[in-house]
């Protein structure tokens, strides 16, 4: 073969290549998201939609993918069972009005858990009658939730009724379903700081990120008491008058 016409045949062979050798986007999949890749299959080559990210549902891939309006399309799940979500390994089958029949094999990106530690609420649900209806407003209860939670608030002061003799039996909600939570409950009302602290410590679902919530349970003061310690107080503190 004469150099010249190797050099041509070279030419197209690298002009065919870049054409039709590229991964080309789906439709109107935005090629960031999806793209086709040729691999095969265990019988035939199969065309790949990659990049789909974790549990998309079936309908949310249709609506990303375009087809002839007389084309059908449907999906085979790789583990025969029909459901909403898709998981890698199903097939979306295309079929045209000539019944000739296209696969696409889903390859779906992996599972990244969750990084939420985040508590949604600290409650009270068996509080006691003093703390409930005007009083609660006044003392910033929000139902049964604890006054001034808010999920980026990790410490509290809780003052119960002079009269209650339990440890508050709160409870707690989570931000992401997957989080787990360890408790620890106070031990009295009376002891040391740690003694009477309630913390949640809050475990996404990494089990990586954690959140420590503490709740510090303290009694309300004694009028009588307080008035008491004024009383004796003056007794051994005079006040001298101001100079002019």
């Amino acid at each position: 073969m004469e150099p010249k016409n190797f050099l041509l045949l070279l030419f197209l062979f690298v002009v065919g290549y870049g054409v039709y050798g590229q991964k080309r986007p789906i439709n109107n999949l935005p090629s960031t998201r999806a793209s086709l890749d040729h691999v095969l299959d265990d019988v035939q080559p199969m065309d790949t939609i990659y990049h789909i990210e974790f549990a998309t549902r079936v309908d949310s891939l249709y609506k990303y993918l375009d087809k002839d309006p007389k084309a059908t399309w449907d999906i085979i799940f790789k583990d025969g069972i029909r459901k909403p979500d898709l998981q890698s390994g199903d097939i979306l089958r295309v079929t045209s009005e000539n019944n000739t029949i296209k696969y696409y094999f889903l390859k779906l990106e992996k599972y990244i858990p969750n990084t939420n530690a985040y508590l949604g609420s600290i409650t009270w649900p068996d509080m006691p009658l003093d703390l409930k209806g005007e009083k609660a407003g006044v003392l910033g209860w929000k139902g049964d939730t604890i006054p001034s939670f808010d999920s980026l608030t990790m410490n509290y002061v809780l003052v119960l009724p002079l009269a209650y003799q339990r440890i508050p039996a709160l409870t707690f909600a989570t931000v992401n379903p997957n989080s787990k939570v360890m408790v620890t409950r106070a031990k009295s009302l009376e002891g040391s700081v740690a003694d009477r602290t309630i913390t949640f410590t809050v475990i996404a679902e990494d089990s990586i990120t954690t959140r420590v919530y503490s709740v510090f349970l303290k009694k309300e003061q004694d009028t009588l008491d307080i008035q008491l310690k004024s009383t004796i107080s003056s007794m051994f503190y005079k006040v001298s008058p101001g100079y002019s």
